[in-house]
């Protein structure tokens, strides 16, 4: 829809923001804006009207018209941003209405990270909220399920799509006809016919970006660089919405110069680029959604980061995390590297709209902290009534495990890597509370056949880790797969499991095995039972799933 409609989806609320807030207007210019507000309403109804005709069966003055309308829309939502800012007068709740309308960039026949692909449509304004408490992140999901429902996109796995070569030719002949984006790289130039750039899409092109672009309008830049420096004149983007420079190399420490001047900017991608540092100016990005820093050598954050209240989406890798983290009470997404204290662990149980959370626990933590690291995760996440994916690497010996922890019904994944975090099977590990969970890669002390019976009712669960010490079990080895159980399991990695017939031929859409012995207490000879078992289970199933063993 945004091919015909522009900027108007966006435009039209500023507008009505922009007659009715308390600005320093003329006289009778508000009136104005009301009449202008009016006609541009009904400009939206005839390119939604004109949308729904073929375009093979669209008058060429229709073409010229509606082409001519979306271009205009853009011109005049910039114009619009700047004066709104001069006057530095809008509230937060003006602020969420700001999102602006954007592209497919990230989509070059690899695979894309869901993720991204979703945050960079909520900077553009593919995906805006209407009511309050609404979650950018669901509507984002809800959008890439559509799109695979129509078989626009091809789904890897939970977290990675891809689109088929035919349906990323169509894209980008339909993007260079609309104007939509500007692809180009050192042999290929798949100009726009419209000298008016909106969107960049650069693949290791310097000198093009440099000596042919006008920047001025550019709201979106998209970088697929092999490490170079794009040294890229970040100043001269007015009107910048995204910029992703994900695997260049930015090790100059005046490759950010000017980042703060982006007072636009959205979605910031600073993921594998040998970053070291960020400005103190990154405070002055008032409306940034998403800042991406995985795997950088960012090792202490700017305390001006925990300023940016319409931040939504936040991965820090770094070993030094400022106090403030807490003040970010509208993030969904949070990758948090190298926890070493209960303090940050306590401020993320304020950040109560969170749907993903994934942490690591040091092993920076001293002795005497280790048991409050514990206890402090368990009293966090009893906070996040919300959160659907939970993913803890522990790299540290902590004492008490999550027992106490109740799981919200909204859990889907659930992911944690250590040796000692779930005595027993917790009584909400059941089908009637958890209709959604789909990955369970736990430690299980003691885990007895009922346990086993009753994790195998869960409806949607496809990806399973069960780890469990074979001399902790309380119980003679014999745990069975029964029928019917897992419907939906395709992988399953087994712990220390001699001894045991599993029946895998129950499980109908089994397609791999991974097998991991963790313990050194397990005989040679335990394990190649065990195995023998798995090949001979694996042998006999309609399926015959690959077996994999880790080291």
């Amino acid at each position: 829809m945004e091919l015909f409609t522009g900027a108007l989806p966006s435009l039209l609320p500023k507008l009505a923001a922009l007659a009715t807030s308390e600005y320093n207007l003329q006289k009778g210019l508000k009136g104005e804006i009301n009449i202008l507000h009016a006609e541009l309403e009904s400009v939206q109804d005839a390119l939604e009207d004109i949308s729904k005709v073929p375009t093979d069966q669209l008058p060429s003055g229709d073409k010229i018209w509606a082409r001519s309308m979306r271009e205009l829309s853009y011109d005049m939502e910039d114009s619009i941003d700047k004066f709104m800012m001069r006057c530095n007068k809008v509230g937060d709740a003006d602020l969420d209405k700001q999102h602006k309308h954007g592209s497919k960039n990230a989509i070059e026949d690899f695979k894309i990270e869901k993720g991204r692909l979703i945050w960079m449509w909520a900077a553009e304004g593919f995906i805006q909220c209407k009511r309050q408490g609404e979650s950018l992140l669901e509507l984002g999901e809800s959008y890439c399920n559509e799109l695979i429902n129509r078989s626009m996109i091809q789904l890897v796995n939970d977290e990675y799509c891809r689109v088929h070569d035919m349906v990323l030719a169509l894209i980008c002949y339909l993007s260079s006809e609309e104007n939509f984006v500007t692809i180009l790289n050192d042999t290929m130039d798949h100009t726009s016919p419209s000298n008016t750039v909106r969107r960049l899409s650069l693949h290791d092109c310097q000198s093009i970006i440099q000596d042919n672009i006008s920047k001025k309008r550019v709201r979106s830049v998209v970088l697929f660089s092999s490490g170079n420096d794009p040294n890229l004149d970040l100043g001269s983007f007015r009107v910048l919405h995204v910029l992703d420079l994900q695997h260049c190399n930015l090790s100059n420490v005046h490759s950010l110069k000017y980042l703060g001047k982006l007072i636009h900017l959205r979605y910031l991608g600073l993921g594998i680029t040998r970053v070291k540092q960020l400005p103190e100016e990154i405070g002055n990005l008032r409306f940034l959604q998403t800042l991406d820093t995985s795997y950088s050598k960012i090792y202490k954050f700017p305390p001006t980061v925990f300023q940016l209240k319409h931040l939504r989406c936040l991965h820090i890798h770094a070993a030094e995390v400022p106090n403030g983290i807490c003040n970010l009470t509208s993030l969904e997404v949070l990758t948090l590297m190298w926890i070493c204290n209960s303090a940050t662990i306590i401020e993320l149980g304020h950040l109560t709209e969170l749907r993903v959370l994934k942490i690591e626990l040091s092993r920076g933590c001293t002795d005497g902290l280790q048991k409050s690291l514990a206890e402090s995760l368990v009293d966090c996440l009893q906070k996040l009534k919300k959160i659907q994916i939970v993913d803890i690497k522990v790299l540290v010996d902590c004492e008490g495990p999550l027992d106490a922890w109740q799981a919200p019904r909204s859990l889907s994944k659930i992911k944690v890597r250590s040796n000692s975090w779930f005595s027993a099977r917790p009584d909400w590990m059941n089908p009637l509370h958890l209709q959604h969970l789909s990955v369970l890669d736990v430690y299980i002390e003691e885990l007895q056949q009922e346990d086993l019976e009753i994790l195998g009712r869960l409806p949607a669960l496809h990806d399973l880790c069960l780890s469990v010490e074979y001399k902790k079990l309380k119980i003679c080895p014999g745990l069975v797969v029964g029928a019917s159980s897992f419907p939906c399991l395709i992988r399953e990695i087994a712990g220390s499991i001699s001894g045991f017939e599993l029946g895998l031929a129950n499980l109908t859409s089994l397609r791999s095995i991974k097998v991991r012995f963790p313990y050194d207490s397990d005989s040679k000879e335990d394990k190649e039972e065990a195995m023998a078992v798995l090949r001979y289970e694996a042998e006999i199933h309609p399926n015959h799933p690959t077996i994999w063993r880790i080291f």
